[in-house]
């Protein structure tokens, strides 16, 4: 009996040693991952946490499409499936906590379609990236929703 339990008392040890291990070989290799080439390219809204209940849903259950476009020259459009556009230029940034951070700033806008694309809930619009949940919008503290983008693969 004690052969067992100092075989399993091992066992979890090593267990535990290599989750860590991989642990930061993850954050390592995480940290390196997102870039600037990690932002260019189209993203698509792929999912919606709604702010009062809290209820995920698909992007299928939208009546339009949300999408994301990300230039090398720090340029991006926000566009829908239904024609509404606009553009602006971002900047990539890691905050005090580690986390990635994108800042849009958006050309001015008179059209109010336009204007509701660029609703920020504290005036700045700031996305954030991460290897866990993509690329996301949140609105959550004014009770708005929060949108996961996810980056379409490019044409070759």
């Amino acid at each position: 009996m004690k052969t067992h339990l100092v075989n399993l008392l091992l066992f979890s040890i090593l267990f535990l040693v290599a989750c860590e291990a991989n642990k930061l070989e993850l954050e390592d290799s995480s940290a390196s991952k997102i870039t600037a080439t990690t932002i260019t390219g189209q993203w698509q809204v792929d999912k919606v946490m709604h702010g009062w209940t809290g209820k995920i849903v698909g992007a299928e259950t939208l009546p339009y499409q949300e999408y994301y476009q990300f230039n090398a020259d720090s340029s991006f459009r926000k566009f829908t499936s239904e024609g509404v556009e606009t553009t602006g230029t971002y900047a990539l940034s890691q905050n005090k906590e580690g986390n990635y951070e994108i800042t849009l700033t958006f050309a001015a806008e008179t059209d109010p379609g336009k204007v509701a694309l660029q609703f920020s809930c504290g005036g700045t619009l700031v996305l954030e990236l991460s290897q866990e949940e993509g690329l996301t919008e949140s609105n959550l503290p004014c009770d708005g929703p929060k949108k996961y983008y996810r980056k379409l693969k490019e044409d070759k």
